[in-house]
This record gives structure tokens, sequence and C-alpha cells, in this order.
């Protein structure tokens, strides 16, 4: 892996992405070596780096320091797909949603 500051890296996602991806990247591997060869990583790098994923629950709280600044994050279901989530992010007493996909439909 590319970066010395990546095996540091804190990456947070809730459990059904974190297995989903990591299922969809072996899969895409192992077509690719079906037709040619692939070098760009193994199947232990992918293993590695999704070792590294720290799984949240929805409404899990997580704290984080910047600059001597706490920050907290926490996935909120975004309704759109299964383990789908909108980011809320407080940060010098301020909300911020990030929300890259979201579904408002209230039916079940």
């Amino acid at each position: 892996m590319k970066g010395e500051n990546f095996k540091e890296t804190e990456i947070y996602t809730t459990t059904p992405i974190s297995k989903l991806g990591f299922y969809i990247i072996i899969e895409a591997v192992i077509s690719k070596l079906d037709v040619e060869e692939f070098l760009l990583f193994s199947d232990k790098d992918i293993t590695d780096a999704f070792i590294r994923l720290k799984e949240l629950n929805y409404d899990q709280n997580v704290k984080l320091n910047h600059n001597s600044t706490e920050i907290l994050i926490s996935p909120v279901s975004s309704g759109f797909s299964i383990g789908g989530s909108a980011w809320k992010i407080l940060y010098n007493r301020k909300t911020i949603v990030y929300a890259p996909q979201i579904s408002i439909d209230n039916k079940k």
C-alpha cells in the first residue's frame, strides 16, 4: 500500500458495509485473475486493509481529537440501503450531517 500514514488511518463504517465491501473486492480480484495477471494488490493487502476498519452500530458515538478539539461522529441509518448511513458530526458545538444518499420514504 502506498503511504506510510495509511496504516495509522482510522476508517469508520457500519458492519454490513464492511462485510459487503470485503466480499465485493475479493470477488472482483478473483474475476480479474481469471482473465489476466493482477499485481496491483494481493488478497493479503485486502485483508490487512479491512482488518483496520472500525465497525460501528447506528447511533454509536466515537470521539476524535483534532488540534485539541473534540469531534464526535456517529452513523445514522440513511434508509437508503442495507448498512447505508449518513454521518452526524458534532464539531465546535455545531452539528454537521454528511448524507451522500438518503431516503425519506416512511413506508415499511
